[in-house]
């Protein structure tokens, strides 16, 4: 090997050294950059809401054991989960940062069909929900109608999990105005849709008290559920009150003209809240018997 060779040798050797060591910084600037913004987040959460956390006298038992136990580090995990695990991470910030209005206000909402032929923008109105909802910040705010048209979209989407999932969330709220009776009526122009949301909440209504039933409680996973293990391991039972569906359900038509088939799996027959109204639908999972 020539000197020259050599020298070219020892000269590339020396280049990729340092273009792993500015590959390396770059990676930790980000890093930290990441963290920093995440920590900035976090104190401004707690600034905003710590106080929401703190138990009052007026607090239901249930109410006071989810502020109990919720996480120490809670804002530390949704600043995290809006910038790193969000569709929208702006948005979703925007959302809980701006004030007003105090409840969420309900998105736009598509044609039924929509949700059927691009069963992606489901996961666009939906998604990060899954992610935040477990966040008392946005519970707070959430409301039953947009979780209702949440489940719209993944039932005309088609996807079973999806619509699971949404379901359990709202299983999981303990405020009154959740209670299936008390969902404002949405008065949905839409006559699909309408017909769809009208539907939805008779059939949750007749879920929820087969659940009852079988002595398990109106609620979904996460903080909720653990309070009704605590109540087991104390040897207490849940007292629950029949749910039944707004009283705007039974006034809602069915849709005119012929059967509106929303689903893919070539089943000829669905939930009769459904059928009646003149709507085939698929992704209700286990509310497809009801």
């Amino acid at each position: 090997m020539t000197s020259l060779q050599e020298s070219a040798r020892t000269d590339g050797g020396t280049e990729a050294k340092v273009q792993r060591r500015d590959l390396c910084i770059s990676k930790t600037v980000i890093v930290l950059g990441k963290t920093t913004i995440d920590r900035l987040l976090a104190k401004l959460f707690n600034l905003l809401w710590s106080s929401n956390l703190v138990p009052t006298p007026q607090d239901t038992e249930e109410v006071r054991f989810i502020k109990e136990t919720t996480e120490q580090d809670w804002a530390n995990n949704l600043a995290f989960t809006i910038r790193a695990q969000t569709l929208r991470p702006f948005y979703n910030l925007f959302l809980l940062l701006w004030p007003y209005p105090a409840k969420f206000a309900l998105p736009p909402p598509r044609p039924s069909r929509d949700y059927f032929d691009n069963p992606g923008l489901a996961d666009w109105l939906g998604y990060d929900s899954w992610r935040i909802g477990r966040f008392l910040p946005y519970r707070d705010r959430d409301t039953p109608l947009r979780s209702l048209y949440r489940m719209h979209a993944w039932l005309c989407a088609c996807d079973e999990i999806s619509f699971g999932y949404e379901a359990q969330y709202f299983y999981s709220h303990p405020e009154p105005e959740w209670r299936l009776e008390n969902v404002p009526d949405p008065k949905d122009p839409d006559p699909i849709r309408y017909a769809i949301l009208a539907g939805l909440v008779e059939m949750m209504a007749v879920a929820f008290n087969d659940r009852f039933e079988l002595g398990l409680p109106r609620l979904g996973e996460g903080l909720s559920y653990m309070f009704y293990g605590k109540l087991l391991g104390e040897g207490r039972k849940v007292q629950v009150p029949e749910e039944r569906p707004p009283a705007w359900a039974a006034n809602v038509p069915p849709v005119p003209g012929p059967l509106v088939v929303l689903r893919k799996d070539g089943q000829e027959t669905g939930g009769r809240a459904w059928m009646k109204r003149n709507v085939l639908l698929g992704g209700a999972a286990y509310l497809d018997w009801a």
